[in-house]
């Protein structure tokens, strides 16, 4: 994909099914331009399946905002900070939620029923 690479290193960190939203990971895996690009496996799919997913309080960005805007920054769309939104939340994989205001208040201690 034009604009897309394949940086082994940084990719084989993250779960491959988040690989389509990042530019340095955007060119592995099936359809890459090279064998070794194609063949790159993620080293955390597996040790993913073994982590139980906890709901939080804020999406798990926030720790890279500056503290002086974290109150207005962090808490997306419910004023409380993280929800759980089943309708979107089921679209999304399960170990991306931590990264999204609308889903990172899904998983285990979430008080909805969608964990």
């Amino acid at each position: 994909a034009s604009g897309c690479a394949c940086d082994g290193n940084t990719c084989k960190q993250i779960p491959n099914n988040t690989w389509m939203w990042n530019p340095q990971c955007c060119g592995c895996g099936q359809g890459a331009t090279s064998k070794q690009a194609a063949e790159l496996v993620s080293e955390v799919e597996q040790s993913q399946a073994l982590v139980q997913l906890q709901a939080l309080s804020v999406p798990a960005w926030c720790q890279y905002v500056p503290d002086a805007e974290k109150q207005a920054a962090c808490r997306g769309s419910s004023a409380s900070g993280c929800a759980c939104d089943s309708n979107t939340c089921k679209q999304i994989p399960n170990n991306t939620w931590m990264w999204n205001p609308q889903c990172c208040g899904c998983g285990q201690g979430a008080a909805g029923k969608y964990r």
